[in-house]
């Protein structure tokens, strides 16, 4: 289905490159893990006690004369820069990485990062300045640029969104194989072939966009349909592999089978809320709608 215009934001762009900035602290814990400050300070992150470990990853960079230990740090806080809509302070961290620390894997990592920041940032605003001068003709000339925006809204009609985002979503699996972002990449992929409903205003996406149509009727299939369907049950198929314990799991089941019965598709849909009911060892939201459906499946 084509897709409509849309400006790339920040929230974004980090979610797509943290996976990656994250791939470098794992591969460098490996040979690291006598260093105590930087596996605090990334147990204090992933505990969520961002504080806590920014304090403790600026400290070792400066106590620690290990290189691998400061990488380790650096990579951590440019992380946590992205987390915190800091894209600049991350960008100079990469920076100092590819300088600092040429000829490693962590500089190659970087060197990617700043290549991608490059070509994929959309923000909204620019960094700041580094001089007062600079930014006193940045905001006259801003004077008279008026309301030319920093990203204009783009038309990528005509362009396969859904093929573009999961060429980024399968770097991550094939990167970062049985991590919880290899996990969540398999579940957006099944997520974006089911796509959304859309409204008499905005057009749905993937398969359930294809069933509403732009009217938002149901009980309309067509080859968009089929494609996203097959698409969402062999990425489903790949998470169930890779990941038994998956707590997507249930939800992703319950939602095809919902975009099947949205679609006026019994045959298809029975089997899938029939299999959430039978594999819930207790009861939980999906199941207990699940169940629902069976007894009640005209809506």
């Amino acid at each position: 289905m084509p897709n409509v215009a849309r400006t790339c934001s920040i929230p974004t762009l980090r979610r797509a490159v943290a996976a990656v900035a994250l791939a470098a602290t794992v591969a460098l814990s490996a040979g690291l893990g006598r260093a105590q400050d930087p596996a605090q300070a990334e147990m204090f992150y992933q505990h969520r006690l961002v504080e806590d470990a920014k304090r403790t990853a600026i400290q070792a960079l400066f106590q620690e004369a290990d290189p691998g230990v400061k990488l380790r740090c650096k990579n951590l806080l440019a992380r946590i820069a992205l987390d915190e809509n800091r894209p600049a302070d991350a960008v100079e961290l990469w920076q100092d990485i590819v300088t600092n620390h040429k000829n490693t894997e962590a500089a190659a990592v970087a060197g990617q990062l700043l290549q991608q920041w490059a070509t994929l940032a959309r923000t909204g605003t620019p960094p700041p300045p580094r001089h007062a001068r600079t930014a006193m003709w940045f905001s006259a000339a801003a004077f008279w640029m008026g309301d030319i925006p920093r990203q204009p809204t783009l038309d990528t009609a005509g362009l396969n969104g859904s093929e573009a985002a999961e060429f980024w979503l399968r770097k991550i699996v094939a990167e970062e194989p049985g991590t919880r972002d290899a996990e969540e990449a398999l579940a957006s992929i099944v997520r974006l072939h089911l796509g959304s409903q859309g409204s008499a205003e905005t057009p749905g996406r993937g398969a359930w966009g294809a069933a509403a149509g732009r009217s938002g009727q149901r009980g309309r299939t067509s080859r968009w349909f089929e494609e996203h369907m097959a698409k969402a049950e062999a990425a489903l198929g790949e998470l169930r592999t890779a990941f038994p314990k998956s707590v997507e799991l249930q939800r992703l089941q319950f939602l095809i089978a919902h975009v099947y019965w949205f679609a006026g598709d019994e045959e298809r849909s029975r089997p899938w809320l029939i299999k959430i009911t039978e594999e819930a060892k207790v009861d939980t939201l999906w199941s207990q709608l699940a169940k629902l459906r069976l007894k009640n499946w005209r809506g």
